[in-house]
């Protein structure tokens, strides 16, 4: 992903974005190999919005790549292909979910929060579980995704404890914050509609 994001380079990002809107699909994925982190997440991003069943295979494909850096692209890309509709989604969580496990910190971190995006409405139970292993992985970048992911949960007691658990981690606090704020207003929401289905 884009590491050390740099508000200055918005230009530049937005550039190279449109530039990739002309481009071939299938170049698209020769770019998910580039050193450049700036150049690979944008072909993935235009990637994801381009959607269909080719790059849904294409992506799959990836996961069982060799190279780290494609695996991790892969996992990006299946946590929002076909934006906003996720067409994929269902055929995505089991491919998503055999990563959970990944020898690299980059795929588990990119899974974590692939999941957390395809989750947008609620979890799945084994979603759910997945990311709550994932809370307690030696690396803090995939702690933070799990625990903002488990933002759209469904807000057990058990996950909240966790949630509550991981705010004094450093580099993870605040998206163990994020994801009990998450909660918070998601029950709001179903309080609200609650009332309003009683009036």
């Amino acid at each position: 992903m884009i590491d050390n994001y740099d508000p200055s380079n918005d230009t530049l990002n937005l550039l190279v974005w449109q530039a990739l809107k002309q481009w071939d699909t299938e170049v698209l994925f020769t770019l998910l190999k580039e050193k450049n982190a700036l150049i690979r997440t944008a072909a993935a991003r235009e990637l994801q919005i381009r959607g269909g069943e080719s790059v849904f295979k294409e992506t799959i494909n990836l996961i069982s790549s060799n190279s780290e850096v494609l695996r991790e692209m892969a996992a990006f890309i299946l946590g929002q292909l076909g934006t906003p509709l996720y067409p994929y989604k269902y055929e995505s969580l089991p491919i998503l979910l055999s990563l959970v496990t990944d020898s690299n910190a980059d795929v588990r971190a990119a899974t974590a929060a692939a999941l957390g995006h395809l989750g947008y409405e609620t979890l799945l139970d084994d979603v759910e579980s997945a990311l709550m292993t994932l809370c307690s992985d030696e690396s803090s970048d995939v702690r933070a995704c799990a625990a903002f992911a488990l933002g759209k949960s469904s807000g057990r007691q058990e996950i909240k404890d966790l949630l509550t658990a991981m705010l004094s981690q450093e580099s993870v606090g605040d998206y163990a914050d994020l994801g009990l704020e998450l909660l918070e207003d998601k029950e709001k929401i179903r309080e609200e509609g609650e009332i309003l289905v009683q009036i």
